[in-house]
């Protein structure tokens, strides 16, 4: 339930929150040996699974530490995985992952200058994501960039044409913002070419970026054009089928009728020839009585005959019986049959529609 899931989000905070406090120098060692590669795994994909931003951006920081250990044996996965963090984070308005925690942790002052260390670090994944931080989530004054000890000589580094994209453009968007603020450094010129070039290599890449979107959005709107088309053309079929489901019913409207006509003239019978046997037996049972009478010399010689008659005539009815019986049961085929036209037809009915 939701009070459930809070716990859980603010224990999985805690536990990354102290883990990144105290992940440096021989803790990021030891947590990089391959001896404890089982628990680290586990502990890593948990945080990756959280919905926490926090939990996301401190697992981010996590494994950008570890790309940079050389005794780290998993450093492909763990760059995988920092970069589908990355472009989390690009793809996302920043107020759905800015949080004041977050800004609060990330600029106390261990860990900012921890952060700005790992901004300088030689893996092109690790240095990007972090770059990404300071720019689009803490976002620090001029001020505090030009006083971090390092941090604008980094910066100016990371503007090199020989860094990746994903290094070059946070550094220069947060060298820009500073200098836009009137921040200039203590000593040396603007980077201003280097600025430039780095700039409109993230611009290119942006509307490279934005060409493919518009090619895939246009693949998108044609293909929906195409069952666009495809429903108009459906649409004489459906017209069809819907005068052929009017017609149908009306069938089996009919059916339906002459099947309960069928029923009762059925049932008439039904309770006719029962009568008839009933009758039937009674007679035989009186016949048979009569012969035995006849046999032991009671019976009347001209009663004995008439019964002889009578029995002729019994058995005429009887076969009249079994000859209604028979047809009891064609009527019953016939029952069957309809039923299963009646299915047919409304299959077909279905189909169509």
């Amino acid at each position: 339930d939701d009070g459930r899931t809070g716990v859980v989000h603010r224990g999985e905070r805690l536990v990354a929150e102290m883990f990144l406090r105290g992940f440096g120098g021989r803790s990021a060692e030891r947590f990089a040996r391959p001896e404890v590669a089982g628990d680290r795994k586990r502990l890593l994909n948990r945080f990756f699974s959280s919905r926490d931003p926090f939990v996301r951006i401190a697992v981010g920081l996590l494994l950008a530490r570890l790309l940079c250990q050389h005794n780290y044996d998993e450093s492909a996965q763990a760059a995988v995985g920092l970069q589908s963090l990355h472009e989390e984070l690009l793809s996302r308005q920043a107020a759905e992952v800015t949080e004041q925690d977050i800004v609060s942790f990330l600029t106390e002052e261990d860990m900012w200058a921890w952060l700005c260390a790992l901004a300088g670090a030689s893996h092109p994944a690790a240095s990007g994501f972090a770059l990404v931080l300071i720019a689009d989530i803490v976002r620090p004054s001029p001020a505090v960039i030009m006083e971090t000890p390092g941090l604008h000589d980094t910066l100016r580094e990371k503007l090199d044409v020989a860094e990746e994209l994903g290094v070059r453009d946070p550094a220069a968007r947060i060298l820009l913002a500073a200098y836009r603020e009137g921040a200039r450094p203590a000593c040396g010129n603007l980077p201003m070419v280097d600025l430039s070039d780095a700039l409109s290599a993230s611009i290119e890449a942006m509307l490279i970026r934005s060409d493919i979107t518009h090619d895939s959005l246009g693949a998108e709107v044609a293909e929906a054009h195409g069952h666009c088309n495809a429903i108009l053309c459906a649409g004489g079929a459906t017209v069809e089928a819907s005068r052929g489901a009017t017609q149908l019913e009306s069938e089996v409207q009919a059916w339906s009728i002459a099947f309960r006509e069928a029923t009762v003239s059925c049932e008439i019978a039904q309770e006719a020839h029962s009568a008839a046997g009933i009758a039937l037996a009674d007679q035989r049972r009186s016949w048979i009585a009569c012969m035995q009478q006849d046999r032991r010399g009671y019976g009347d010689s001209s009663f004995c005959t008439a019964l002889q008659a009578r029995e002729a005539q019994l058995a005429t009815e009887q076969a009249e019986f079994a000859a209604g019986e028979a047809r009891l049961q064609e009527l019953a085929e016939a029952r069957m049959a309809l039923t299963r036209q009646i299915a047919e037809h409304d299959e077909v009915w279905r189909s169509k529609v």
